[in-house]
C-alpha cells in the first residue's frame, strides 16, 4: 500500500514492524509490515511492539464541551443567549447559532436546514409569547463540533395598572357633589407592548354601583357623584394572558350652599332712588354658583331665590309666588310709601339641600343687610336700599 496515498486519506500511514524467526507461538516475531490503519484528524495512534510495550504517540483532538447560558425570556424584550463552552485541549473556539419558532422537540431537520446561521456569541433573539429553540454549535480550531440546544418557553409579565384622576383637580380632598369625575388608566403600561384592555368599577361607600360613563375612550372612566360620601374606582387592565387591578378612594364633599356672584344692581350700590311715580325697578341676580344647582341652570337642576321686602327697620317680610332670579319693585310695592321712606329689598339663593326654614337663623346674625359670607366667600345673600322720592 502507498503510504503517501494513504496518508492522502485521512491522516498518516502508520505501519508495525515485526521479525518472524519461524516461531508460531506467542513470542514469535515476523518481519512483516501491518498497515494499522489512518490516524483520524488530530487524532490518537498508538505504535506497540507484539508484546504490547507502546512505542509512540500523537495527539488525539478532544471535541468542544459546550451548553447554552440565557436569563428570563419574555416576550416583546431581546433575550440575550451566551455559549458556556470549554475545550478540553485549550483549542480556540468558533461559535454559530440557529434558532426556530418552535419548540426543540417539533424542529425538524428541514426547518434547522433553512434557517441561516448566526455567527458570533452571544445571539439575541426578540420573542413573541410562543415557545421556541435554540441551538448552538461550538467548533475548535482542529475541527471537532458540539451540538447544545436550548427550549426558550417565554414568560408573560401582566401588566401595570395605574388610576390618575383627570378631573376634577386632583389636589382637591374633597370632590364637588354632582362633578362630573374622570378617571384615566393611559399611564398602564405592559412590559411585553401587548395590547390591553380595561374594566371599570366604581362603587359608592354602600357597595351600590356607580354607573360609568363613557369618556375619552376605554382607557377612561366618567362618572357622576350624586351623593356624598366615600367612592371606590378599580379599573382591570388585561393582556391576552394576565391582568393586574388597582384602586382609588375618593372623598365626595357634602352639598355646598349655592353663592351668588353677580347680581344687578350690584351688590355695593348705596342705595336705589326711586321717585313715587317711577315705573317698577328690576333687581336680578345674574349668577350663582351652586355645585350641583348653578344659576344658569346646570345639569342637575338650578338654584331658587326668596325675595324680601321689609322697612329701613323691623321684620322682613317674604314675596310669596316669586322664587326666579328677579323681581320688580316699585312704590306700589310698599304699604303708605311717600317721599322720604327708607325700605329694603333683599334676595336669598337656595338649592333643595339648603331650603330648610332652620337655614334662615344662620344668615339673621351676619349684621350686614346687603352681604351675608360664609366661608369660603359664599354670599348667600344680597340686601339694597331704596329711597323713595
Amino acid at each position: 500500500m502507498d503510504p503517501a496515498g494513504a496518508a492522502g486519506r485521512g491522516g498518516p500511514l502508520v505501519a508495525l514492524m515485526a521479525s518472524d524467526r519461524g516461531e508460531r507461538d506467542s513470542d514469535s516475531v515476523r518481519d512483516v509490515p501491518w498497515v494499522v490503519g489512518h490516524a483520524a484528524r488530530a487524532g490518537l495512534l498508538l505504535l506497540v511492539s507484539a508484546s504490547g510495550c507502546l512505542l509512540y504517540t500523537d495527539r488525539v483532538n478532544a471535541p468542544p464541551v459546550v451548553e447554552i447560558s440565557a436569563g428570563e425570556v419574555h416576550p416583546g424584550t431581546a433575550a440575550i443567549f451566551r455559549a458556556r463552552a470549554r475545550d478540553p485541549d485549550g483549542d480556540a473556539m468558533t461559535f454559530r447559532w440557529w434558532h426556530v419558532d418552535r419548540p426543540c422537540a417539533m424542529a425538524s431537520a428541514d426547518e434547522w436546514a433553512r434557517v441561516t446561521p448566526v455567527e458570533g456569541d452571544p445571539l439575541s433573539v426578540t420573542p413573541g409569547h410562543d415557545r421556541f429553540c435554540v441551538r448552538l454549535m461550538a467548533r475548535d480550531s482542529s475541527g471537532a463540533e458540539a451540538t447544545a440546544i436550548y427550549d426558550a418557553n417565554p414568560i408573560n409579565r401582566p401588566p401595570d395598572a395605574r388610576i390618575d384622576i383627570v378631573q376634577p383637580i386632583a389636589s382637591l380632598d374633597a370632590f364637588p357633589l354632582y362633578s362630573l369625575v374622570q378617571l384615566s388608566a393611559a399611564h398602564s403600561t405592559d412590559a411585553d407592548g401587548d395590547n390591553v384592555s380595561y374594566a371599570w368599577q366604581v362603587r359608592d361607600v354602600a357597595g351600590a354601583e356607580i354607573a360609568v360613563l363613557p369618556c375619552a375612550g376605554p382607557q377612561s372612566a366618567c362618572f357622576t357623584a350624586t351623593a356624598p360620601g366615600p367612592v371606590g374606582a378599580t379599573v382591570v387592565v388585561k393582556d391576552d394572558w394576565s391582568e393586574a387591578r388597582t384602586s382609588v378612594n375618593l372623598t365626595i364633599a357634602e352639598d355646598q350652599p349655592p353663592c351668588i356672584e353677580a347680581t344687578d344692581p350690584t351688590a355695593d350700590t348705596p342705595a336705589i332712588v326711586l321717585a313715587v311715580t317711577d315705573p317698577p325697578r328690576r333687581f336680578e341676580v345674574r349668577q350663582a354658583r351652586d355645585d350641583g344647582h348653578p344659576f344658569p341652570p346646570g345639569p342637575v337642576g338650578t338654584t331658587s331665590f326668596r325675595w324680601y321686602l321689609g322697612r329701613e327697620t323691623g321684620p322682613w317680610t317674604r314675596q310669596l309666588g316669586y322664587d326666579g332670579a328677579s323681581f320688580d319693585v316699585g312704590a306700589a310695592r310698599f304699604e303708605d310709601a311717600r317721599p322720604g321712606s327708607v325700605y329694603r329689598v333683599r334676595v336669598e339663593a337656595r338649592d333643595p339641600a339648603h331650603d330648610d326654614p332652620s337655614t334662615l337663623r344662620d344668615l339673621e346674625g351676619c349684621g350686614d343687610d346687603r352681604i351675608c359670607e360664609r366661608p369660603p366667600r359664599c354670599v348667600r345673600w344680597v340686601g339694597w336700599k331704596v329711597q323713595l322720592r
